[in-house]
């Protein structure tokens, strides 16, 4: 005869419930039902037969199945290997960790959780290293899990950070690291990325240079303050650079910031060191780019903050190093000038460097841009200092040497042309009266100059004449006469 029992089972996650089971004989031979089951086979058992109990009034845990042959409870999991649930004949609910499938309980594998009946992927920041599981595990700080069904989490990797929860807890169940802002950098397994000391930049590494794994020096002529490294970013880089030194500034490696050149000197952009400033030009303030030109007049030497003003004597072009002595013949009057000047006619300088012309002392001459002045010929003369020319000697005056100041007269009886060297003596029959004659002149009618020389002419007799130019008087002929000084005889 074949015995069927019914179980009730309760849902899977409903709190463990006693059951009572009881047994029905299907059987329409009624010799094969025996009496005083309970003492035959167990205090439960409420039929039989001569061999077994066929029903049970027993009450069982939902975790156990009723054993006919004692009406005992056996827990399911020995009857039905890590089954929580079972009727008499099949398990309704595996163990946490294992899953049903068609009535076997298998376990759970890795990347996987079980609730008894079936089984699930952990999700994406979550994970489960074991089998036999019935949840996951949160990704901690410091990973991430962009997969589901994963035995274990990945670790942040590098230029990506990976922190915990916003309520502070250890756990993050992150679906993806999260990149480190420009300026910032980290290593793999971090929580947190860590802004790029002054003087260094993140280096950029991986594809498309996205990983920000490390810092690294900012070379000589760049900076970078805490973190401030300049991002590029585009369709085909992704990189961060050191902050290049404007014009004017400079810096050595690891800057954290660019330094102004001292007055003296001037930088470029990106200058590692400051350049001095040539010669000729200078800087005045600290953090020039460029050197301004000294202008006419003045002058420097290199590494100057100013520019020097050129003495009288001295002049100097712009741009210029040094200042130029002025040449001979010329003269520089005033201070900070920029050209030489020509010494005037009467003027005259023989050396280099002077700040004026020397005047040419009388007897001399000179013409513009001299070196020295020229004696005027015998003959001539200059009067007065400076002159620009010899002037002849006038007529009736003379000198006899080169470099005179003034002409000496020829005296009376004496007369010369203008420019001479010597005067001429008068002749008998003229004469000079004055100190300076032009020429002699003759005597007049009724007068005569018996010598050379003569100053003055002397007067005839009475009784005697003269013609002009006479050097001597003629007797009256007979009969006539004249008066004295005359220049005629008259009839008596």
């Amino acid at each position: 005869m074949l015995i069927v029992v019914i179980s009730l089972v309760t849902a899977a996650m409903a709190p463990i419930l006693t059951k009572r089971v009881r047994s029905v004989n299907i059987s329409s031979n009624p010799s094969q039902v025996s009496q005083n089951c309970s003492s035959r086979f167990s205090p439960y058992c409420t039929s039989c037969n001569t061999r077994e109990c066929l029903t049970c009034d027993r009450q069982c845990k939902q975790t156990e199945t009723v054993v006919l042959a004692s009406c005992s409870c056996q827990a399911c999991d020995e009857r039905f290997e890590n089954c929580f649930a079972c009727a008499e004949r099949l398990c309704t609910k595996c163990k946490q960790g294992y899953w049903l499938n068609e009535g076997v309980c298998e376990a759970c594998e890795v990347g996987h959780y079980c609730d008894g009946y079936q089984e699930f992927e952990c999700p994406v920041g979550m994970y489960q290293p074991d089998t036999t599981q019935d949840h996951c595990e949160i990704c901690l700080d410091k990973t991430y899990q962009d997969e589901t069904a994963q035995g274990s989490c990945k670790p942040c990797p590098s230029g990506y950070y990976c922190p915990k929860t916003n309520s502070g807890s250890e756990f993050a169940q992150l679906e993806k690291p999260i990149k480190c802002q420009s300026g910032y950098y980290s290593q793999e397994g971090w929580n947190e990325c860590l802004p790029c000391p002054a003087g260094t930049r993140p280096n950029s590494q991986g594809e498309g240079g996205d990983s920000q794994i490390t810092c690294i020096d900012c070379t000589a002529g760049t900076y970078s303050p805490v973190g401030g490294a300049k991002h590029y970013k585009s369709s085909t880089e992704d990189r961060h650079e050191c902050h290049q030194c404007k014009e004017g500034t400079y810096s050595s490696a690891k800057a954290e910031a660019c330094t102004k050149c001292d007055p003296g000197y001037f930088s470029k952009e990106g200058a590692e060191v400051c350049t001095i400033c040539p010669a000729g030009t200078y800087s005045a303030e600290s953090g020039a780019s460029i050197c301004s030109d000294c202008s006419d007049g003045k002058y420097s030497a290199p590494g100057a903050t100013s520019c020097s003003t050129c003495p009288c004597g001295q002049y100097s072009k712009a741009h210029s190093a040094s200042c130029t002595p002025a040449p001979v013949g010329h003269y520089v009057p005033n201070t900070g000038m920029g050209n030489y000047v020509r010494c005037s006619a009467g003027y005259y300088q023989p050396n280099t460097g002077q700040c004026s012309c020397i005047i040419c002392p009388c007897g001399q001459y000179s013409i513009e841009a001299a070196t020295g002045c020229t004696q005027c010929s015998a003959g001539q003369y200059a009067d007065a200092e400076g002159s620009k020319a010899c002037k002849p000697c006038p007529a009736g005056t003379y000198n006899t040497a080169a470099g005179q100041c003034f002409c000496s007269n020829c005296g009376t009886g004496k007369y010369c042309d203008k420019g001479s060297t010597s005067c001429l003596i008068c002749t008998a029959g003229t004469y000079g009266p004055n100190a300076a004659n032009a020429s002699c002149t003759p005597c007049p009618g009724g007068k005569y100059s018996a010598s050379a020389e003569a100053a003055s002419c002397s007067t005839c007799p009475a009784g005697t004449f003269s013609q002009s130019g006479a050097t001597g008087c003629t007797a009256c002929p007979s009969g006539m006469s004249s008066s004295a000084g005359s220049s005629y005889c008259y009839a008596i």
